[in-house]
């Protein structure tokens, strides 16, 4: 039950850390082009997967 409660805090955070990246990205508006913001997107995306979630 622990190692399951653990797991859904770090999927927890880690979701957490993706809006703040896409927050923060947005707030900037018009720096990135669409090709940047997709990569950084896919980046996390990719972590993501490899993490499992």
């Amino acid at each position: 039950m622990r190692e399951g409660l653990r797991l859904v805090e770090e999927r927890e955070a880690r979701l957490t850390a993706l809006h703040q990246t896409l927050d923060a990205a947005i707030a900037e508006g018009g720096k990135q082009s669409a090709a940047d913001a997709k990569a950084v997107v896919d980046a996390k995306l990719a972590d993501l997967k490899k993490a499992g979630l």
